[in-house]
């Protein structure tokens, strides 16, 4: 009995033997064909890589060939800004009128939170005359003097004495007056003291942005 016993013992020794050079011949294989494979992978990242890398490059030359336009654009935009400027206060001066300031410009745009835009709207150039606002004295609906390439006329159902804007072409403008003319929200009148300038400005459509200023 004993025998057998030890018979039974042994040969499940043998079969844990057996199976256990069985599962290390399968494992040096799967482990030969990883490591076969490794230099074929490491190849193939290596490419995909290098190519990432030079697509990043040409995406960082092309970012930087569009800063160069925007600053070319910029650069125009603000030369242009400045004959409106120079433009509107050229004329007849009103009784009171305060001369404008310096446009923005890239350093003090700091100033503001953000800027929003409010779409494609309808503009025109008035002055303050007589003939056009019944008196000379310059004083606007909301009560501050009259300001030239500055001060624009909006209809006041849509928005608020003091609100500013960014209008493209234009610069910086504050809404300051209103008129039964100037009807619905995508509308201004820029104040100019030219009437000649205020015809040439004409009716245009102008990209406009809403400012939102630092407290």
């Amino acid at each position: 009995m004993l025998a057998l016993f030890q018979s039974n013992k042994d040969k499940t020794i043998l079969l844990l033997l057996l199976v256990i050079f069985i599962l290390s011949i399968v494992l040096f294989f799967i482990g030969t064909a990883i490591f076969s494979s490794l230099p074929t992978q490491v190849y193939k990242l290596t490419r995909e890589n290098k190519k990432l890398e030079e697509l990043i490059m040409q995406q960082s030359d092309q970012i930087e060939e569009y800063r160069t336009l925007i600053d070319l654009i910029n650069e125009e935009n603000m030369s242009l800004q400045s004959t409106i400027k120079m433009l509107a206060f050229e004329g007849k001066k009103p009784v009171y009128y305060t001369k404008p300031t310096p446009q923005i410009s890239r350093q003090s745009a700091s100033r503001f939170r953000r800027m929003q835009y409010v779409g494609e709207w309808l503009g025109t150039a008035y002055t303050p005359s007589a003939e056009e606002c019944g008196n000379d004295r310059g004083i606007t609906s909301s009560g501050q003097a009259i300001v030239p390439g500055y001060s624009i006329a909006v209809d006041t159902d849509y928005w608020n004495y003091g609100q500013r804007f960014y209008i493209q072409g234009v610069g910086m403008v504050e809404a300051m007056d209103t008129g039964s003319a100037i009807d619905g929200k995508a509308r201004f009148d820029l104040a100019m003291f030219d009437k000649q300038a205020a015809l040439r400005f004409g009716q245009r459509k102008m990209k406009v942005w809403m400012i939102e200023t630092e407290e």
